[in-house]
């Protein structure tokens, strides 16, 4: 959340204000490993 759209998008109350509340959802199996290590990259913050 530091490049500056993102940033003044939670400023002003649109979309995830943090990266715990976005949903990664694969749309079949072979993109399982992928959102896997988006969510861990999401989750160190």
């Amino acid at each position: 959340f530091e490049q500056e759209q993102i940033a003044r998008a939670v400023e002003i109350g649109l979309g995830a204000s943090s990266a715990s509340e976005i949903e990664v959802i694969p749309v079949d199996d072979q993109s399982r490993e992928y959102r896997d290590r988006v969510v861990k990259v999401l989750n160190k913050g």
